[in-house]
């Protein structure tokens, strides 16, 4: 169980501190006491342990019994190439390849602490590569295996200090980790430690870092994960830490964060989205959350605008909600629902209705006639099967001609960073000349080298996936460098 920093001394020592209690480091606290790591101590500037990893819904994994179960061949080959391929090959293609071939041990690992993975989710239509393993049961995946790993941290008597936050890493003459200064009720409290985990998740709260080395990032992204804000990283470079390289933000679109239903609806493939001239710009029935983020990046004001028609909502209403969506809300909810959401939101002001597109392009602010030629040009598409511009899916080709008209507004939602500390694929942290800081790990969305520029949504449950499996080699790594180096 979690507990606070006053369950202990203001100077104590420790084999292993791990600097942050979200999936990476409660994995790594886990893994680390069952490598033989004898006195482990976790500390979470929280109030509570779980990090991002409470807010995932599933976990990918490769050759798995469930996934042979269901019929589903998904070879770490596959994997290990498509994650290679997808980032032009700019991740370090030795961790990936460690952390693709650990991803179907780590839902064993998680079995045997209690989880149950019952079902395989499709995140998108069509999806190739089942790797989305979820649970059964109406809490969501992450926060089961959050759940989880603290109850294996309280067997192996492994304390959870939340409220605490680590301010500085120490180290010795030689440059190797020495211990951890951490603040807690406002008081210091000092760990001596060879072997440090940093498993901060990431900097998505933190508007200066963010812009330092993510120029994707805005101001008008809506950030939807936790609001870390780069504790990690930037005590890594001032303990002598190499920090940049290939770095990414974890972003989605288009988001409508006002309400569940019109989240769903807004990114529905069958409907037009434009922006705010009144153009289309993207496939809406290929691009992942992550693809369309970047198509909107670009657009006048980084946002779009989702249209629809009367036809379109009743028949959206009216359908079930896909396996994906059904994790956010259940079919009952959405039909019952999505009425008085969408009437609610028009009646704030925040989405628009209206007889003709000209009103709608008022409201947008786009010239009117742009507007019609924009659904002019989409409806004779939709009528010849065929899309000419983008050549989206010819199923999710519906006309937009019955009145009332709906303009819905999205926006780029931003869930994590991923990267910032350079590590090797043993999950050392490296200093300027690429040596490793003795003594010194980092495991989850602070490590670079796990991804490109744009986070591949097509292999579902990624994030967690390397939560849990770089959280586990650091662990393991980690109480190998300090069983070695005991005094």
């Amino acid at each position: 169980m979690a507990q606070t920093s006053t369950d202990f001394s203001k100077t104590r020592q420790a084999d292993m501190v791990i600097i942050g209690g979200g999936g990476a480091g409660l994995s790594a606290a886990v893994a680390a006491a069952e490598a033989g790591a004898k006195d482990v101590i976790v500390l979470e500037s929280r109030p509570a342990p779980g990090g991002n990893t409470a807010l995932a819904q599933g976990i990918l994994a490769t050759e798995t019994a469930l996934q042979r179960h269901l019929g589903f061949d998904v070879s770490r080959d596959d994997v290990f190439r498509s994650i290679m391929d997808y980032a032009h090959w700019r991740p370090n293609a030795v961790l990936i390849r460690s952390l693709v071939d650990l991803s179907g041990e780590n839902i064993s690992w998680l079995e045997e602490k209690g989880m149950k993975f019952g079902k395989l989710i499709p995140h998108y239509p069509n999806q190739v590569l089942m790797t989305y393993h979820a649970c059964s049961g109406a809490k969501g995946t992450g926060a089961l295996v959050v759940k989880a790993l603290m109850d294996s941290c309280k067997h192996l008597g492994i304390p959870i200090l939340c409220g605490t936050a680590a301010k500085k890493l120490l180290t010795d003459e030689k440059g190797n980790v020495s211990g951890v200064l951490a603040l807690t009720e406002g008081k210091e409290i000092r760990i001596d430690t060879q072997g440090v985990i940093i498993a901060t998740g990431g900097f998505a709260g933190n508007n200066s870092l963010l812009k330092k080395y993510l120029p994707f990032y805005h101001d008008e992204m809506v950030l939807r994960g936790l609001p870390h804000k780069g504790d990690g990283l930037l005590m890594a470079a001032e303990a002598g830490a190499a920090t940049g390289g290939v770095m990414a933000l974890e972003s989605e679109g288009p988001a409508f964060v006002e309400s569940k239903h019109l989240a769903i609806m807004v990114r529905r493939p069958n409907t037009l989205w434009v922006n705010k001239l009144g153009q289309r710009f993207a496939d809406e029935s290929s691009l992942s959350l992550n693809e369309a983020a970047n198509a909107m990046y670009d657009q006048p004001g980084k946002m779009s605008y989702t249209l629809l028609d009367e036809n379109l909502r009743q028949q959206n209403f009216q359908q079930n909600l896909s396996p994906f969506e059904s994790m956010i809300m259940d079919d009952d909810a959405w039909q019952n629902g999505a009425g008085q959401a969408l009437e609610a939101q028009i009646g704030d002001g925040k989405v628009m209705r209206a007889d003709s597109w000209s009103e709608i392009a008022a409201w947008i602010g786009a010239d009117p006639q742009v507007l019609e030629s924009t659904i002019d040009t989409y409806n004779h598409a939709c009528e010849q099967g065929y899309d000419r511009l983008f050549v989206k899916d010819h199923r999710d080709l519906l006309p937009l001609n019955t009145p009332p008209y709906y303009a819905i507004p999205g926006k780029i939602q931003l869930l994590v960073t991923h990267g910032g500390i350079r590590i090797n694929p043993c999950l050392e942290v490296l200093d300027q000349k690429d040596r490793p800081i003795g003594g010194l790990y980092c495991a989850g969305d602070d490590t670079n080298g796990r991804i490109g520029d744009t986070y591949n949504i097509r292999l579902s449950g990624l994030s967690m996936c390397f939560a849990i499996g770089s959280g586990r080699l650091a662990g393991k790594n980690a109480a190998e460098y300090v069983t070695n180096n005991r005094h």
